[in-house]
């Protein structure tokens, strides 16, 4: 009996269970890498879509400022040139 399994083994009889084994496994590896691959692509870009909005509120902010800093220096205009007015008007 030994000699007939050292034969089959010899025609390569059980080596392919050992193939498929490691193909199955290189498989799964490569699933894994890929995988890992997909994940660090997604962190990536929830990574950008943040930065993103974050630049889009820091714009909206100092585009708010802008208007506020603009609305002030009219009230003050307008403030002097009224001033001014009742200056004259006194004088």
């Amino acid at each position: 009996m030994g000699k007939k399994n050292k034969f089959l083994s010899w025609l390569g009889f059980g080596k392919k269970e050992a193939e498929q084994q490691a193909q199955q496994e290189s498989q799964e590896g490569q699933l894994a890498k890929e995988q890992a691959k997909q994940l660090e692509a997604e962190r990536v870009e929830a990574e950008r879509v943040e930065a993103e909005r974050a630049e889009a509120q820091r714009v909206e902010a100092q585009r708010v400022e802008a208007q506020r800093a603009e609305a002030q220096r009219a009230e003050a205009e307008r403030a002097e040139a009224q001033r001014a007015e009742a200056e004259r008007v006194e004088a």
